[in-house]
């Protein structure tokens, strides 16, 4: 958000970043580091529908969170592995 503010200083005032649309425009063009996607309300709302339906049908198993970790692949790669730490058996499984 600061290269965003401070390119939007940098601007003419009739070309400034006032919308999210136009900062994700702009973020596009001048990021190289990521890749960036606009959501508009609507799809947010469809997906937050969706997830809240999915996560309220999932079964809790009482007693694990503890022996649950994430950790992460890499800063350069996008993955996330799930470790199961099971105590019972001093067994470590990777998923």
């Amino acid at each position: 958000m600061r290269l965003a503010a401070k390119a939007n200083l940098q601007r003419p005032y009739e070309n400034q970043i006032l919308t999210p649309l136009q900062l994700n425009e702009w973020a596009i063009e001048n990021i190289s580091a990521g890749n960036f996607t606009f959501a508009k309300q609507d799809e947010y709302v469809k997906s937050e529908t969706f997830l809240k339906y999915r996560f309220n049908q999932a079964v809790t198993i009482q007693d694990t969170q503890q022996y649950q970790t994430f950790i992460s692949v890499g800063s350069s790669t996008p993955k996330l592995t799930v470790k199961c730490i099971l105590k019972l058996y001093n067994h470590h499984k990777f998923l």
